[in-house]
């Protein structure tokens, strides 16, 4: 373990600053100035919102020209045509209207944005703490060494964060287009209400993203540069009505996850919604196995509620618990530990986190023991050897502290 981990002054040479030349960085930098600038009284609830639009950015950087899908609408009695790039397994448009089209979903893999979805929670979380403490403990990034994700340093006093983090909802995009027309196998020219389409190389149509039924936030065209779509959405939300918008729309879509209103709508939007409820007799089955495709399954729940996660986070702070506090202690440091994410447990916590919430450990070996008394009834532990499994679990949604230092520092 010492050799994998090392002691802590090791690591935190090896920390490093968040670069703000990158744009990522820059960007989330500035939605938590925006955040500040329209908070109202809680902004927490606003940073989690503008982390799916953030992560969403990040999507529209792998935007290809195949996937998308072509829908026509009827429902006004008027014929109109949009075009639709789904993150999810079903048609945008018609989900919105409670109705279930199976779409193959066009998501990036997490190895193309794993680094940079924590990056975003950690611009938030610097920004931040930075805040809170007039700049005297900011957090920084280790440069791929794989024990923690980010570290806060104030003085002797160390923070090692892991993070496990994922939108509630990435945000399809959507175009108008003009009313498609094929000739079927008998000659006759048809007109698809939904039909799988590759963009032309020299595509020019303005896109947007769709948020929900009442709001849309116009990109640009799908040449845009990364850092151009940062400035629309980010000119977008510098009209505080515009903003306050955003995240009341949000805010809804997290009450339909949450399970504080039906599962309607943009619910089928949100990661890790399941399979649709009722299922369509046309829904696609898997093509491997048995059973039905998933609009979206479990392996992309939301913030800490996949339970992998939640199992290898809790290893994690116990992993680098136990060696930084006891196995390798440094003076003068004192070592603290946070699981960090965006939104919290919000399906699992009670089954897989609450118990263990307000857990502590100690050592007591044959050889090396911080128990200094026993009876029949009792047990004394020097307090020097007790622990707490972690000092900190920090989501923009529900936060449970251990320590004033973090709380205080960090905390929501």
């Amino acid at each position: 373990m010492e050799e994998e981990l090392g002691h802590i002054t090791k690591l935190i040479n090896s920390a490093r600053p968040l670069d703000q030349n990158l744009p990522v960085v820059s960007f989330s930098k500035q939605l938590y100035e925006l955040a500040v600038e329209h908070q109202d009284t809680d902004i927490s609830t606003s940073l989690a919102a503008l982390f799916d639009l953030a992560v969403t950015a990040l999507y529209l950087q792998n935007l290809g020209d195949n996937g998308w899908l072509y829908c026509k609408d009827e429902s006004d009695g008027v014929e109109k045509a949009v075009l639709l790039y789904p993150f999810v397994n079903a048609c945008p448009r018609c989900t919105l209207r409670n109705k279930f089209v199976f779409a193959p979903s066009r998501k990036p893999s997490s190895g193309v944005i794993g680094q940079a979805t924590s990056l975003i929670l950690t611009t938030f979380l610097n920004e931040h703490t930075s805040k809170k403490t007039n700049g005297q403990c900011k957090i920084h990034i280790l440069g791929g060494s794989g024990v923690v994700d980010a570290i806060g340093i104030e003085e002797n006093k160390v923070c090692l964060f892991e993070i496990k983090s994922a939108p509630l909802i990435t945000f399809p995009v959507v175009a108008n287009t003009s009313l498609l027309s094929v000739t079927n196998n008998d000659g006759e020219l048809t007109h698809p209400v939904h039909k799988a389409v590759t963009l032309p190389p020299d595509y020019s149509g303005d896109l947007s993203i769709l948020i929900s039924e009442n709001l849309t936030i116009p990109i640009g065209t799908k040449s845009e540069s990364e850092t151009s779509i940062y400035e629309r959405l980010i000119e977008f939300l510098r009209n505080g009505e515009n903003f306050k918008l955003f995240v009341r729309e949000w805010e809804n879509i997290f009450a339909k996850y949450r399970g504080d209103q039906p599962k309607t709508g943009t619910f089928w939007l949100t990661n890790g919604c399941g399979q649709p409820t009722p299922r369509p007799a046309d829904w696609q089955a898997r093509r491997t196995g048995s059973g039905w495709e998933s609009i979206s399954d479990g392996k992309s729940s939301v913030g800490l509620d996949r339970t992998d996660d939640i199992k290898k986070g809790i290893y994690q702070v116990m992993k680098i618990g136990t060696h930084f506090k006891e196995f390798s202690k440094e003076q003068p440091f004192e070592i603290f530990t946070v699981l960090a994410s965006n939104i919290h447990a919000v399906k699992h916590h009670g089954e897989y986190l609450k118990e263990f919430e307000d857990m502590m450990w100690t050592i007591d070996a044959a050889d090396r023991t911080y128990v200094v008394n026993r009876d029949n009834e009792n047990t004394v532990i020097k307090s020097e050897g007790l622990y707490n499994l972690y000092d900190g679990l920090i989501t923009f949604t529900n936060s449970h502290y251990r320590s004033d230092w973090v709380k205080n520092n960090f905390g929501f």
